[in-house]
């Protein structure tokens, strides 16, 4: 990312001569103004702009429900002494214990925040980090990466306090995300080199080892709990004869097992007591990308009759969240993958509320 920076340049001329140059601190940018909300017991929420790979333009924005504005590279402004900036890639964003945590798939590790100052408190180091979830006071994150193990990946176990990582384990190839359930890490594989992963993996947190796994389908990507206890997992596909498909898992006894393939082509989605939004992105013969958006009651395991959104702007769908309080549905377009994305608001009966620019392909929200 072309970062504003405020630094010392300090240069040694001739016998020992230093001279020391403040350079002027970066201006901070100008709030964009929205509706303000009253949103029981949120002050807003941080967007993690992703940035293309190995650009290092990932970046962090803040809407302030209160007062109505959006902040764009927050980050930035509360620590110019991060001469890289945020980092690279941003993959994924979580709130756990007054801290954000960022994964930074391209930069190889996850940066902590205070979530209300945004300031650095501190990182861990884990290459190809990809998602992260916590349990009892520990996070834990995916990596693509798994010491001496081949093309596997592994999940880490990581001290919330010290930031150090405490134990892993070795899960298969390309792991994603992930959820903590019931003292158990249930999590989802991609694959990689075009042969892709079926399986979701099960993992004990008291041990730290794997003590199952649960043949889903080609490609998983995405994984959540609703508060029936039931996991909603993405499949993606081949892209070519196995089409992309949301799945539900519910619970026989003590083990999960599929209860139902929606057959609903799913590439991101959110769920808000019984209701998950959802919008799935396919391509068309000309290569053009047709979106779709839809409710499925998850008590039900049913699509509801109609879309929630319909006609929209959207160019490039890249995240969808569902506000807890006021109703709003959040949905960010990355649009051409290159530059600046939007983020548009709209009410849950699908009307535009009101839209912002945000930074280079706006990934998640916490």
């Amino acid at each position: 990312m072309n970062r504003l920076l405020i630094y010392c340049l300090v240069g040694v001329l001739g016998v020992g001569f230093v001279a020391c140059r403040k350079e002027t601190p970066a201006p901070k940018p100008t709030p964009q103004e929205v509706p303000s909300e009253k949103n029981g017991g949120y002050r807003g929420f941080y967007l993690l702009n992703q940035g293309a790979w190995k650009t290092n333009k990932s970046s962090l924005d803040y809407y302030d429900f209160a007062q109505g504005k959006y902040l764009r590279d927050v980050y930035t402004q509360a620590n110019p002494e991060m001469v890289k900036g945020l980092g690279d890639t941003g993959n994924d964003i979580q709130e756990y214990g007054g801290k954000l945590y960022i994964v930074l798939n391209g930069s190889n590790k996850i940066e902590v925040l205070d979530a209300r100052s945004t300031k650095h408190v501190g990182e861990v180091a884990l290459p190809n980090a990809r998602f992260i979830c916590f349990w009892n006071g520990k996070g834990y994150a995916t990596s693509y990466v798994a010491p001496d193990a081949g093309d596997n990946g592994e999940v880490v176990e990581i001290d919330t306090a010290s930031y150090k990582i405490l134990r892993r384990v070795n899960v298969g190839r390309r792991p994603e995300g992930l959820a903590a359930v019931d003292g158990k890490l249930y999590i989802v594989k991609s694959g990689a080199d075009g042969v892709y992963e079926k399986t979701l993996t099960v993992v004990d947190i008291a041990t730290l080892q794997v003590v199952g796994n649960i043949e889903v389908a080609l490609n998983l990507q995405t994984i959540r709990q609703d508060s029936h206890g039931q996991l909603w997992v993405t499949s993606l596909g081949n892209y070519t004869d196995a089409a992309p498909s949301l799945y539900c898992l519910s619970k026989t006894g003590t083990e999960y097992t599929i209860a139902k393939n929606t057959g609903i082509a799913c590439h991101g989605f959110d769920i808000r007591n019984d209701s998950l939004f959802y919008y799935s992105s396919i391509y068309n013969p000309s290569g053009q990308a047709e979106n779709s958006y839809g409710i499925i009651d998850v008590k039900k395991r049913e699509k509801l009759a109609s879309s929630f959104l319909a006609g929209s702007s959207v160019q490039t769908p890249y995240c969808l969240r569902a506000e807890p309080g006021s109703g709003n549905i959040y949905i960010a377009d990355a649009l051409d993958y290159k530059s600046s994305g939007t983020l548009y608001c709209y009410s849950v009966s699908g009307t535009k509320k009101w839209q912002v620019k945000t930074g280079d392909l706006p990934a998640c929200i916490a």
